[in-house]
Parts: C-alpha cells; structure tokens; sequence
C-alpha cells in the first residue's frame, strides 16, 4: 500500500491540474472502493498485494487533493485550524477503523461492506457539493521537480517528523497483529490496542488546532 502511495505523489501535482480537486478526489475514492469488496472474495495473499498497491494510490491521490484544497479555499488566518481538524478527523478515522475486526463475527465480509458503504456516501458529498475547480498553474520556471529539489535542500528536517510518523504507522498497522497474535493475544484484544495509535495522532492534530 506504501508503494502506491509513494508512487501516486510523484504524479499527484501533474495529475491534480489536469483532473481538477473534485475528479482527483473522486478517482481517489473509486480506487480505495473498488478493491475494499474484492478483498474478501479474492482471499489470495498475491491478489491481495495487487489490490493494496491500488488502494495506497488511490488514498494517496484522495489525501492529497483532499488537503490541498482544504488549504486553497479557507483563509490564511485559518489554515492552520482546519488542515488540524482534517488531520484529527484522519487520527479519529484510523483508531475507529481497527475496531472493525469485531464485524468478522457476522461475516467475513461485513466489514469491507460497513467501510465501503461509508465511503459511497462521502463520494456522493463530493459529487453533489464539491465544486469542479483546480489550482493555479506554477508561474513560469517553477517546475515541481525543481521545487521538490529546492524544497528537499533547504527544509529537509521539516520532513523528518512525517517520515518518524510513517515508519509508526507502518510498523503499528503492518507488524503488531501479526507479533500480537504471535505472543497470543487473540484478534478483539488486537483490534482494540490498535486504536491507541490513532488517538495519539488525534489528539495531536487537536491541540496543534487549538
């Protein structure tokens, strides 16, 4: 899923002022839906690395048209307040979404269903609500890639704290259930220890706000 999410921000920009915020975020949210009813259907681990590369670009391209338009279209004085509640509203979404794991008792599939069916009513918000706009072009000169290299050059500390925070997640999402499980603690004591995480992230994203 890493991979596609790295491989999506190497495009999102150019993609972002050809499409436009609401036909990105709406390619994002079909991307993460398609594969979220595959999964239970298609139960082949090679299967399912194909379709968690496709949800990573479409969380990807989602998030990241998602935020920027956030930031576009609120005030400067603002900005700093709402990109917060997005990020507490993403903290609040990831500890909520291990406890899913208590649907599998009704179904394999149950789960999968309860996310998609929330997703469809955001992507129908956004079909209804979002306006069709997209962001101005760079002036002359100021490609992305030289952008990303100045950028890289003069504020590369400014980027350790997203990489701190990704190696967690990474490693929370992708290695304790399989370590939790391993030193036996069963699939409800995992799904509700997971969720810690998540308010740490939501917890931090509100006081930055406040």
């Amino acid at each position: 899923m890493y991979i596609g999410s790295f491989a999506m921000t190497l495009v999102a920009e150019r993609l972002l002022g050809a499409l436009g915020f609401k036909k990105l975020i709406v390619g994002g949210l079909i991307l993460v839906m398609v594969p979220l009813i595959l999964f239970p259907y298609l139960p082949d681990i090679k299967i399912w690395f194909i379709l968690r590369l496709i949800v990573g670009i479409g969380d990807s391209a989602l998030h990241y048209a998602a935020q920027l338009w956030v930031l576009l279209v609120t005030a400067p004085e603002k900005r700093g307040r709402y990109i917060s509640l997005y990020g507490m509203s993403y903290g609040l979404g990831f500890s909520i979404g291990p406890l899913g794991i208590k649907l599998l008792g009704f179904g394999d599939a149950v789960p999968f269903w309860v996310l998609f069916v929330c997703m469809a009513a955001v992507l129908i918000l956004v079909l209804m609500k979002l306006p069709n706009t997209k962001p101005e072009k760079a002036e002359h000169g100021q490609l992305p890639e030289r952008r990303f290299r100045r950028s890289l050059a003069w504020a590369w500390y400014a980027l350790l704290p997203a990489l701190l925070y990704g190696y967690m997640e990474a490693g929370m999402n992708s290695n304790f259930p399989v370590y939790g499980l391993r030193i036996g603690f069963d699939t409800d004591q995992i799904s509700s220890l997971l969720p810690l995480s998540g308010l740490e992230v939501c917890s931090y994203n509100c006081l930055w706000g406040c």
